[in-house]
């Protein structure tokens, strides 16, 4: 048993595991740390047509490069969709064919239940987001989105 723990440890293999634990979750929490690290809050209207997700800009100053992710997870997985920007008090809508997953699959709305849209812009060369919550559990049957707790 001690010369196999002994070869064990002159072995390259703790050393690569280690190195590997260290880049997997790394790669996990950079995702979510572009959410945390975001300084502007930013107070969009979604809603969820037929047609797609429909924002609107409600603030008083526009957005920049603009992405769209359908049900983010913890790792910061889930369907983006990008826009250009958003001018102050204008609608953009993009359709849910636009949204795809890091695999490139296409957002499938007939199949998959729209739980959160995270809403990350650019605002004045700062990052801004916004997290919605669907549906709104005050009005019953009304697909409408719903401010997600502040941390």
């Amino acid at each position: 048993m001690i010369t196999c723990l002994k070869s064990f440890y002159n072995s390259p293999f703790p050393v690569l595991a280690a190195g590997w634990a260290i880049i997997v979750l790394g790669c996990a929490s950079t995702k979510q740390n572009e959410v945390d690290s975001a300084k502007i809050k930013i107070n969009p209207e979604v809603r969820l047509t037929r047609g797609g997700i429909s924002l609107t800009n409600k603030d008083g100053f526009a957005y920049g490069p603009t992405k769209l992710v359908i049900n983010m997870t913890q790792w910061g997985k889930g369907n983006n969709a990008s826009i250009p920007g958003i001018a102050p008090g204008k609608t953009v809508t993009v359709p849910y064919g636009e949204f795809t997953d890091d695999d490139l699959k296409r957002f499938n709305y007939a199949r998959t239940k729209i739980m959160t849209v995270v809403v990350r812009a650019e605002v004045d060369n700062q990052k801004a987001y916004a997290v919605l919550l669907f549906p709104d559990p005050s009005k019953p049957g009304i697909r409408g989105p719903e401010k997600a707790p502040e941390r």
